[in-house]
């Protein structure tokens, strides 16, 4: 018996799929997770990232109009999600958010060519948007054995162009495993026009000696999109907003005890700003001062 964690369902398009590769990566070992200190190691494998450049001239005399990086990487966490998005209106938008305590990525983008030329970034992006989200999950067993634990991204959106093929993509990974030991990876490219439904999927086999003990698996998540060709006239865009799920799938028995950003499924409530505390105080001090006046009548 499983029980899924945070599980969003969408249909699965295998058209949709151009090439999924499983392949171990390795790492380097971590000498403890638990001791509270953030080693440079758990820094490495713990962080959110978003990132948009737009190049609007098609690579001419001026630099890209926008090339913005927005990250999370110091411990702990101040905010367990973090965004950009911006645009002009008729000539391009883009927006991305990294969200752990959610455990979701969502990234879209569009850019208009208004001129009478193409626009080529002969392989390098005209376009570029991108959300990444890593950390390290401590998972505990109550009863000793090998457990099946699956981690899965669901990917859904759109990508549309109008007169070409070829020139838009968009790109989803997963990455997951031990701190110690190898991951496994599952990926995909998405370039055909139209829906985008597809879900990434990684099981590892984990063994835990004696019960109560804890292993560290760690995992990487991303998804991107990306145009190098606009013809003149055209509008490219890609809209994965209402994708990237992480659905953990942990046999009965488990259960995660903490994670690296110490974020993981429990977003961070914003502190109010001292403006807001100021407007709220003043509001007290308004309905105490109408109490006390009805109660004088």
């Amino acid at each position: 018996m499983v029980r899924p964690i945070a599980f969003h369902p969408f249909p699965r398009r295998q058209d949709m799929k151009v090439s999924r590769t499983l392949t171990g990566i390795a790492l380097a070992a971590m000498a403890s997770l638990h001791s509270g200190t953030a080693s440079a190691v758990l820094v490495n494998n713990v962080g959110l990232e978003v990132r948009a450049l737009i190049d609007t001239d098609a690579f001419g005399g001026n630099a890209p109009l926008v090339n913005l990086t927005e990250s999370e990487i110091d411990l702990p966490y101040d905010r367990s999600v973090v965004n950009i998005s911006g645009g002009t209106a008729g000539s391009f938008s883009y927006t991305a958010d990294a969200d752990i305590g959610n455990q979701l990525l969502k990234i879209g983008g569009s850019l208009t060519n208004s001129t009478g030329t193409d626009m080529f970034g002969f392989g390098v992006p005209l376009i570029n948007v991108y959300a990444q989200a890593k950390d390290v999950l401590t998972l505990s067993s109550a009863v000793a054995g090998t457990y099946a634990v699956t981690l899965e991204l669901v990917v859904h959106g759109n990508l549309e162009t109008t007169g070409v093929s070829g020139e838009v993509s968009a790109n989803s990974l997963l990455s997951f495993g031990p701190v110690v030991g190898l991951n496994t990876t599952d990926s995909a490219r998405y370039t055909q026009q139209g829906a985008i439904d597809d879900t990434l999927s990684v099981t590892r086999q984990v063994t835990f000696a004696s019960p109560g003990a804890a292993i560290d698996m760690e995992f990487e998540a991303f998804i991107s999109f990306t145009a190098t060709r606009v013809p003149a006239g055209f509008t490219v865009s890609g809209d994965l907003s209402n994708t990237a799920f992480l659905n953990l799938i942990l046999p009965q028995g488990l259960s995660v005890v903490e994670s690296g950003s110490g974020t993981f499924g429990v977003p961070i409530v914003p502190i109010p700003e001292p403006t807001i505390n100021a407007l709220m105080l003043a509001g007290l001090a308004l309905v105490g001062t109408v109490a006390r006046r009805r109660k004088g009548f």
